[in-house]
């Protein structure tokens, strides 16, 4: 520490012009007594202006310069690699070519939807396929090996989704290629499906997928040398139903050579596929991707995010991993979710450039995987998690887990350390760059030290000479140094940093807290909920603006009030706030490191950017000057503002689709979350520089006045109208709707109750608000229902409905036209074992069509003990106070009845004949369009253009055996 009196850094030096020519400090001019009263005059005047500051278009052009940013991350998020036609692959074998790949597309495709249990799912589709198959297999190089086979079987399995169930599948088929290595002992397997959800092409979901990887097995078997380790290709007919014939692959002698998977699917229309989960461990094989694949495109916090349940949805890859204990890499096409499972995902709304990028990229990994030495060991290679991202899609960006906590920690530490070192500039630490001596004096700049003459009236050590712009030099006169000062002046910082930490997190406090009461204020004003769902930049104004202005507004108000006090210069005040801003981005880094949440990765550029930036400030001349450290922090910041406006526009891609499907939770409320938290996440490394700039009270009471005209627009005209129609940017509001009969039998097998109408499954926020019903109240609620009977006594399709059931709808209806009867058949009770006292079994007769649902709960005093389905025994629920059990049940091929036998143990007087089990058996006639009753199509037929109705029939029979 310096000799002289207690005083802080110079973080800037007197005057506009700070150094001249020979970069020594011009020395301070001592002002006349009326140069003061010049300035309190106005001050009071209002025309005082800070020479330090910025004037108040700044934050335009800064808002304008990150606009342009954002159109450059839009850009580059939608470029496609150029596409390669059909004559150029085939005077360049080995190239992978998009022209190929889509006349394979539009093949599938012209058979429309390919349900499991209709003609062109279980008979066309497969055919399609294994032509193009042998027609490669024709033109192959001669010196390679391809097989195909077509498998068909049974099984059941218990999958745990929430909640989970008992998936038996019957008759579903898969076609497998085999394409040999030369040495075949491991294979490399290679996934898609075939089949769609109801009147869907599934284009995208997933027969695009299908579609490459028939033409890779164009490029493979041509190319004049084998791979070392086999390729499978599994082309799988029953995903949808869901993820059964991935299961039924094990029973295929060719899975056991099969080591890892690589799995292609979709979640929207077109765009970059992603990778999106990885693992589980096996870092090394990511790394392959990184080096190999062309056009990479990962993220982590997607894996997590998905893993997690974030995201409703699932894919094989699941399968492959919990059944096979295989690892692999999972893509999918995520742009444009609005099309997912609507009749928008069409063949012909698929760009070229989207065959090329997925078919290159698993071309590339393929022909490295195809000679990687860790497959033949694949035990010996297994440890390690991977940290990875893309960077704009320019460069993959991947570590080991382990690598990553250092990473982390070192970055932590570095934004600590430059804390530290602000806060040593303040307290002069003798180490720190100095002022020099100016005209034969020492003078120094003091800030803090006002405050600590306050505390400390006594010390005279310390002579004022002149007060400019709030920032008080001194001249020393005592080269000793009081320690007694020096300890208040220390506590004096960190007690002023302290506050402008506190300051900050509050404003964040307040960024969240507005974008709740935003939120609250649409879903109960507007008269449909989700304005943002199909004009995505209302986030902008409804969100972002007021989060960014109340977080700006706190400090701005904490400032004011401290700055007599602080006795700061409006620079130094600056970067204290900025450098605060770092501080709860540092403490959620640690945290997340320390709970080993890879995703912890989000942070590390923009923390690591901000850490750099105030060393090279407080370690160089460019302190002194304002306008030059201001720049070099927006440089320095520049790559974290790509990156952080990289994963918004990707979050924003994923999440605001899925709103259209997540139930009747409160959308606005999340969206609202998420965008308080991305606007915090991008801006708040930056936002402290409103600090500088004139007339902020101005500028935030414009922001607000703008903010809420918005909001007042979005609310009272079609701005806000959630929903939008045609092929260019649908924004579909989706329903699910099933013509349904529902029959409930006492314990004597009379009918106690019959309902016939429309079970309507809402699926977002504004259902069933949107039903083209006249009388509104003819739409009944099914609360009761999901308490009095066993899973709401409704044809339920999957587990996932039952979260959704309860706030759902019934309309009552004339009875649907059944293609088949649905109807449960006790055959035997108890008569397999006469002689054992505590077991009864019973014997099921299941009539019905290809999909059904068998649904029951054991009486007190019984418990299931074993069943006939090759599956475990789990429940997945409870119903009043009892296990339930849910099993879906669906045929590739329906040939006649489906038999299941159930055994209990059981009280005596259950064996005597008291009930054992209520039990309910749904049948849905998924595909059956042409069954519908002239009601129910013009019910359908009422919806507006911007509804996917997704509609079947349906019948439920409740039983008590």
């Amino acid at each position: 520490m310096q000799s002289g009196s207690y005083e802080l850094s110079p973080i800037e030096k007197p005057g506009i012009d700070e150094i001249d020519t020979n970069g020594i400090e011009r020395a301070p001019v001592v002002e006349e007594a009326s140069t003061e009263v010049d300035e309190e005059i106005a001050h009071k005047r209002g025309e005082y202006r800070n020479p330090h500051s910025l004037a108040w278009y700044w934050p335009v052009i800064v808002l304008l310069l990150g606009s342009l940013l954002y159109y450059l991350i839009h850009l580059q998020d939608h470029s496609l690699p150029t596409p390669i036609s059909a004559d150029i692959a085939r005077k360049n074998p080995g190239l992978f070519s998009a022209e190929r790949s889509r006349n394979s597309l539009r093949k599938i495709c012209d058979l429309g939807p390919r349900v499991v249990g209709d003609i062109a799912n279980e008979v066309y589709t497969p055919k399609i396929i294994e032509d193009e198959v042998k027609e490669a297999r024709a033109n192959a190089h001669t010196s390679q090996s391809i097989l195909m086979e077509r498998q068909k079987g049974s099984g059941a399995y218990h999958l745990g989704f929430n909640p989970s169930f008992t998936n038996v599948y019957d008759n579903v088929q898969n076609v497998l290629v085999l394409v040999e290595g030369s040495e075949g002992d491991h294979s490399i397997l290679v996934n898609c499906h075939w089949d769609t959800v109801p009147q869907v092409e599934g284009a995208s979901d997933d027969a695009i997928c299908c579609a490459v990887m028939l033409e890779l097995i164009r490029v493979l078997s041509v190319a004049p040398k084998r791979l070392k380790h086999n390729v499978l290709f599994l082309f799988n007919g029953a995903e949808e139903t869901p993820l059964q014939a991935s299961h039924l692959f094990f029973q295929h002698p060719w899975s056991k050579k099969a080591r890892l998977v690589l799995n292609l699917e979709a979640a929207g229309l077109g765009g970059r596929a992603v990778l999106f989960q990885s693992g589980p461990n096996n870092a090394w094989l990511f790394r392959y991707y990184a080096k190999y694949a062309p056009h990479p495109h990962a993220l982590v916090v997607g894996e997590e995010l998905f893993q997690n349940g974030f995201i409703p949805s699932d894919t094989d890859f699941r399968i492959f991993r919990d059944f096979g204990q295989m690892p692999g890499l999972d893509f999918a096409f995520c742009r444009n979710g609005y099309v997912y499972h609507t009749h928008y995902d069409a063949e012909k709304y698929i760009p070229l450039g989207s065959h090329q990028h997925l078919g290159d990229n698993i071309a590339a990994l393929l022909k490295s995987l195809g000679h990687a030495p860790e497959i033949n060991d694949m035990e010996a290679n297994a440890a390690g998690q991977v940290v990875f991202f893309d960077y704009l899609g320019w460069f993959m960006v991947s570590y080991s887990y382990t690598a990553s906590i250092f990473l982390n920690l070192f970055t932590i530490a570095l934004a600590i350390f430059s804390v530290v070192i602000f806060i040593g500039r303040l307290l002069r630490w003798s180490w720190l760059p100095q002022s020099t001596n100016i005209v034969g004096k020492k003078f120094e700049k003091i800030d803090i030290p006002t405050l600590v003459r306050r505390m400390n009236p006594n010390n005279q050590r310390t002579r004022e000479v002149n007060v400019q712009n709030t920032t008080t030099y001194v001249e020393t006169e005592d080269p000793n140094k009081d320690a007694n000062v020096l300890k208040q002046g220390t506590g004096a910082v960190l007690i002023e940093f302290t506050i402008a930490v506190a300051a900050q997190v509050a404003g964040m406090g307040a960024a969240m807290a507005v974008g709740s009461t935003i939120s609250a204020i649409i879903d109960t004003a507007a008269s449909l909920a989700m304005p943002w769902y199909s004009n995505v930049w209302l986030i902008f104004p409804l969100y972002w603006l007021p989060c960014a202005a109340a977080y700006a507004l706190v400090p701005h108000l904490v400032n004011m009030w401290r700055a007599e006090k602080r006795g700061l210069s409006l620079a130094t005040t600056t970067q204290m706030n900025l450098i605060a801003a770092m501080i709860p981005w540092i403490f959620i880094m640690f945290v997340m490191t320390c709970q080993g949440t890879r995703s912890a990765s989000v942070f590390l550029l923009p923390v690591l950017c901000g850490g750099i930036a105030h060393l090279v400030i407080q370690l160089t001349p460019l302190y002194v000057s304002v306008h030059k450290w201001i720049w070099v922090y927006l440089l320095i910041h520049i790559p974290s503002l790509l990156f952080t406006m990289y994963l918004m526009l990707i979050g924003y891609m994923f999440l605001i689709p899925v709103m259209a499907r997540s139930g009747t939770i409160n959308s606005d409320v999340y969206i609202g979350f998420v965008s308080s938290l991305l606007c915090l996440y991008v801006t708040s490394f930056i936002m402290p520089l409103m600090n500088l700039v004139r007339k902020q009270t101005v500028i935030l009471s414009f922001l607000a006045t703008f903010c809420a005209t918005m909001i007042i627009i979005t609310l009272s005209s079609s701005v806000g109208f959630p929903y939008r129609a045609g092929p260019n940017e649908p924004a579909l509001q989706r329903y699910w709707i099933m013509h349904s009969d529902r029959q409930f039998f006492n314990e004597s097998q009379i009918m106690r109750k019959r309902e016939t109408g429309y079970f309507v499954l809402n699926l977002d926020r504004n259902s069933p608000r949107t039903i083209p019903l006249k009388d509104k109240k003819a739409v009944m609620p099914l609360r009761k229902d999901c308490q009095d009977e066993l899973y709401c006594g409704l044809p339920l399709y999957m587990t996932r409905m039952i979260p959704l059931s309860a706030a759902s709808s019934w309309i009552p209806a004339l009875p649907p036209s059944q293609p088949f009867d649905t109807e449960l058949i006790l055959k035997n009770r108890c008569t397999s074992t006469p002689n054992i006292n505590t077991k009864c079994d019973l014997e099921l007769v299941l009539k019905g069509p290809d999909r059904m649902t068998l649904t029951f709960a054991p009486r007190e005093g019984a418990k299931l003990v074993s069943w006939s389905v090759p599956s475990p025994i789990r429940p997945s629920g409870e119903w009043k106070g009892r296990p339930s059990y849910y099993m879906h049940i669906v045929r590739g091929e329906r040939n006649g009845d489906y038999y299941v036998n159930l055994t209990f143990e059981v009280t005596s007087e259950q064996k005597a004949g008291k009930p054992i089990l209520d039990i309910g058996l749904a049948g849905n006639h998924i595909h059956y369009e042409k069954d519908r009753t002239k009601q129910f199509q013009e019910f359908l037929d009422s919806f507006p253009d911007w509804t996917m109705m997704t509609g079947w029939i349906s019948a439920y029979k409740a039983y008590v055996f």
